[in-house]
């Protein structure tokens, strides 16, 4: 799809997630949605990749309240797509660390998942970004990876 459709569609998404009524018919499109739109972790276009971000804060959130087991790991290697660009926009970056350490927080099994997926390399990486936010972000990461959050 064209940069402004994906853009719009995926405001549309994180916006539907400030409305109560809407987070169930989100978590029962949930599987459906992150994989018509995985797509956006990977585009050229800065705004489309921080849309998706924050859609992927939203459903880590929603997944994360229901103990949706599927649903964090979808949300994970979602996020986890982000970061394979640790040069990319650190906004979308951040973004991304959020909805990570969301879903791992006290999980285990997404924690594990999260390490075979190279995640904790990458927050290791991304600790001393010059940007601040992203950095700390980066370490709370690490700092669920560690068992301290």
């Amino acid at each position: 799809p064209l940069a402004p459709n994906l853009l719009t569609a995926l405001r549309l998404l994180a916006n539907c997630a400030t409305h109560a009524a809407l987070h169930p018919w989100l978590l029962t499109v949930r599987a459906e949605v992150l994989d018509a739109y995985a797509g956006a972790a990977t585009s050229g276009n800065k705004n489309v990749r921080m849309a998706f971000s924050t859609a992927l804060i939203n459903y880590a959130v929603l997944v994360a309240r229901g103990a949706d087991a599927e649903g964090k790991v979808q949300v994970l290697s979602a996020a986890a797509e982000i970061l394979e660009d640790l040069q990319g926009d650190p906004e979308a970056l951040f973004r991304a660390l959020v909805a990570i350490g969301t879903v791992m927080h006290k999980d285990a099994e997404v924690t594990s998942l999260a390490r075979d997926m190279e995640v904790q390399a990458k927050a290791v990486k991304l600790s001393s970004s010059a940007v601040a936010k992203l950095a700390d972000a980066a370490k709370d990461v690490m700092a669920v990876f560690e068992g301290k959050q």
